[in-house]
C-alpha cells in the first residue's frame, strides 16, 4: 500500500523489489518476532505479547508497516473479533487481501508500461 504513494518516485524495478521486500518484513515483523518467540525459545508466547504491546512494540512502532499490522491486529483481534471466523471478522480479512491483490497487480502493471 505504501508503494502507491511512492510510485511516482520509484523508476526501477531493483528498488521496487527492494521495498517491497523490506514491506513484507517489517509488516509481518510483530509475528514473525512471536513465531520465533514461542516455536524456537518456547517463551510461551512472551515476545509476541513483547512485539505487541511490550518493549518492541514501542521501539518498532514507528515503522509504518510494523505500525499498520498493529493497527490491523486490532481491528481482528479481541472479545467477538476472531479473524478466522466468517461471521465475526474473515469476511474483512478477505476483504483486506482481495485489495491487496488488487493494488499488486495495478502496480505490477503500470511497471510494465514504462
Amino acid at each position: 500500500m505504501v508503494l502507491v504513494l511512492l510510485r511516482v518516485w520509484i523508476r526501477k524495478r531493483a528498488w521496487l523489489w527492494i521495498i517491497v521486500a523490506l514491506g513484507v518484513v517489517f509488516g509481518a515483523l510483530p509475528d514473525l518476532i512471536g513465531a520465533y518467540g514461542n516455536i524456537i525459545e518456547h517463551d510461551h508466547w512472551t515476545l509476541y505479547r513483547s512485539a505487541h504491546f511490550g518493549e518492541i512494540k514501542e521501539v518498532l512502532q514507528y515503522v509504518p508497516m510494523y505500525r499498520l499490522h498493529l493497527y490491523l491486529d486490532s481491528i481482528m483481534h479481541g472479545p467477538g473479533q476472531r479473524w478466522w471466523k466468517w461471521d465475526e471478522r474473515l469476511w474483512l480479512e478477505i476483504v483486506l487481501w482481495i485489495v491487496n491483490v488488487i493494488v499488486t497487480w495495478w502496480l505490477i502493471r503500470s511497471w510494465r508500461k514504462q
